[in-house]
């Protein structure tokens, strides 16, 4: 009984001590696939899809904005500020992908533009005294521009970190001012053609552990920032609207 019992204790520590190295073997085994994935950062498949945001730096707007008074005055009349809040965000999908070539894809872009300003009057008008009233009224605006933009883009795959890309969208414009002083809210809406180029910079090198965690969590490939040009002009509309934008941002493949 005793010598059964011995082998029993003897064929069940060698199979704890079997099933222990098979278990180091196999997490050196999967331990040494992940070293070797940073290390060579292996993503493979094509890109998809692509989805990131831009904020204007740097613009040039005008439109024919009609005023609550009914004259009409220009954009940069009512709407002085240098700089104001211009996000955007979009999302494109690539059914061509030739990664030694370049990407074609469709997508969307949703945004919002939010501006401050004052009414302005027509003709400057005099105090009895011969000095002026000046030209600014006490009427404050509020302008809320939402762009809808839908229509192909083209990336260039040929230089390595560094991707051109160009895009070409037509789209509508909604537009919102409202006056402060309880005046009339007016609504309109435009048909626009959005033209930009731009230039993605990879940031992959940046930190390869950063970006095959990045990869593994979430499928995300590469990581660009992003500086754009662009140029809207209208279709069609009651608001002649064009811009010429200078923007960055960050782009996510996936």
């Amino acid at each position: 009984m005793k010598n059964v019992f011995l082998i029993v204790i003897i064929s069940l520590s060698s199979f704890s001590v079997t099933a222990a190295e098979t278990n180091k073997s196999n997490f050196d085994s999967v331990d040494r696939t992940l070293r070797l994935r940073r290390l060579e950062l292996k993503r493979p498949g094509p890109i998809k899809n692509s989805v990131g945001f831009r904020i204007g730096a740097a613009m040039n707007k005008s439109a024919r904005l009609v005023n609550a008074d009914g004259n009409r005055q220009t954009f940069d009349r009512v709407y002085r500020d240098n700089w104001y809040a211009d996000v955007a965000f979009f999302y494109d999908y690539y059914p061509f992908y030739y990664k030694n070539l370049g990407t074609l894809g469709f997508g969307a872009d949703v945004g919002i533009n939010y501006l401050t300003g004052s009414g302005v009057y027509e003709y400057e008008m005099t105090k009895p005294d011969g000095s002026s009233f000046g030209a600014v009224s006490k009427s404050d605006y509020i302008l809320t521009i939402f762009p809808i933009y839908v229509g192909p883009t083209f990336k260039l795959n040929v230089i390595p970190y560094i991707q051109p890309y160009a895009t070409v969208k037509p789209g509508m414009i909604f537009l919102r001012e409202k006056r402060l002083d309880d005046g009339e809210t007016r609504k309109a809406r435009s048909t626009t053609l959005r033209i930009a180029g731009g230039l993605g910079v990879q940031l992959d090198w940046i930190s390869q552990s950063a970006a095959f965690s990045l990869y593994e969590g979430f499928g995300i490939k590469h990581i660009y920032l992003t500086a754009e040009y662009q140029k809207t002009e209208t279709l069609g509309g009651p608001v002649q609207f064009t811009d010429s934008v200078v923007y960055t941002g960050t782009a996510f493949e996936f």
